[in-house]
């Protein structure tokens, strides 16, 4: 059980009613998540570390035992166990003399609250169904510690990277068609796309893909597993999969498909609010490229125009732009470089943990890509060519 701030705060107002101090909640990490004053939120308490480290220690050792009584405790601070496992500290402020005969009952009365807690979390972890769960993960996160428990007891491992495609359907307009067998429109397209997200799932069934339905609002969004270890030959599969299903739903169920392939999420934090981005990037899309049937959301204007190019153009303009990147030793490595960068929204300090180098070490490289192409990342206008440039190599070098 992760002691979050939310819990905190039950804890705090629960305690409230029943003792005279000042109430502090440390988490597991000693990280002060709940106080009665708000501005020690956030720090670390030392005392706690220390006590907790103790317990640890002693639990762990052949001849510790793993009773929580092991360690006598003092001072004005208790350690908190939930079904014997060690999830946090709590303590008073005040004269320690006068603070201690509050402690055992503090601590007694946070712990209930606590496993009363955990025990509603993991009822209704147990009733949530997959789809539940997987709305949750791409929806905004208020409260990931309960979402990574669901996530846990469902079975759904993000370890490994799945990048967020977004299909939604629509029907096709066909003049002087009303009825057939004495049904409306509506009902037949509500029945053409149900055997359509039939098809999704034979057509999206690698191991890890997963997929979330919504026929309500006629779109089904999937988390797709890696086709590829390259990312951008990964991108390159997922719309050349998109580009198949859109026409299978037009030939065979005559229905209008529209796809965006959005980012590619390789952590619990990725997948934060990507329902709302993806809808966003759909109505971006459909409003530039109104034609196009298959979009790139992650660069829903370049990437696409980049799709009208021919290839002899694209093999042209990626060499007059990267220049003599391409014929430098470490080419591979300038290429990465610009990859990461272009991922990360130009943040230098998120591309350089990235790429598991010092911030230092990425300026350098940045300034070499300046001298070999002549563009550099802190002009606007030298960043969008570079970009331009970089998808039209990676599209025929996927």
């Amino acid at each position: 059980m992760v002691l979050d701030q939310a819990l905190a705060e039950k804890v705090i107002k629960k305690l409230e009613n029943v003792q005279p101090y000042h109430v502090v909640v440390i988490d597991h990490e000693g990280i002060i998540v709940g106080a009665t004053d708000e501005r020690i939120l956030g720090k670390r308490h030392w005392d706690a570390i220390h006590r907790m480290d103790e317990y640890r220690r002693l639990l762990s050792s052949p001849s510790g035992g793993k009773s929580r009584n092991t360690v006598k405790e003092g001072g004005n601070g208790r350690c908190l166990f939930v079904k014997n496992e060690l999830v946090g500290a709590i303590g008073l402020t005040g004269l320690t003399e006068q603070v201690i005969p509050y402690l055992e009952m503090t601590r007694t009365i946070a712990e209930l609250v606590l496993e009363w807690e955990a025990e509603q979390r993991q009822e209704s972890i147990r009733k949530a169904t997959d789809h539940q769960v997987l709305r949750r993960l791409i929806s905004p996160h208020k409260d990931r510690a309960k979402l990574s428990e669901a996530l846990a007891l469902h079975g759904i491992d993000l370890s490994r990277p799945r990048t967020v495609v977004l299909i939604k359907f629509s029907p096709i307009q066909r003049e002087g068609v009303v009825k057939q067998e004495g049904r409306n429109q509506e009902s037949i397209f509500q029945d053409a796309m149900r055997n359509m997200l039939s098809s999704l799932r034979s057509r999206f069934s690698f191991e890890y893909d997963l997929l979330l339905p919504e026929p309500e609002h006629r779109l089904v969004m999937i988390l797709c597993a890696d086709r590829s270890r390259d990312p951008i030959g990964n991108e390159s599969k997922l719309v050349q999969l998109c580009e198949a299903v859109e026409e299978d739903s037009r030939v065979n169920y005559g229905i209008a498909l529209k796809a965006v392939v959005g980012r590619r999420c390789c952590c619990l934090e990725d997948y934060d609010g990507q329902y709302q981005q993806m809808m966003l990037k759909f109505e971006l899309g459909e409003f530039l490229f109104p034609r196009t049937p298959v979009l790139l959301g992650n660069s829903i204007v370049l990437g696409n125009i980049a799709a009208f190019v021919p290839e002899r153009e694209k093999r042209s303009i990626a060499e007059h732009v990267l220049g003599s990147l391409l014929r430098s030793n470490q080419k591979d490595l300038y290429l990465e470089t610009l990859e990461v960068l272009f991922a990360c929204d130009m943040n230098s300090t998120e591309a350089s943990q990235k790429l598991f180098i010092h911030r230092n070490t990425l300026q350098h490289r940045l300034k070499k890509i300046e001298e070999l192409t002549g563009y550099s990342v802190y002009h606007i206008d030298d960043i969008l060519t570079l970009r331009l440039g970089y998808l039209f190599y990676r599209s025929f070098n996927s």
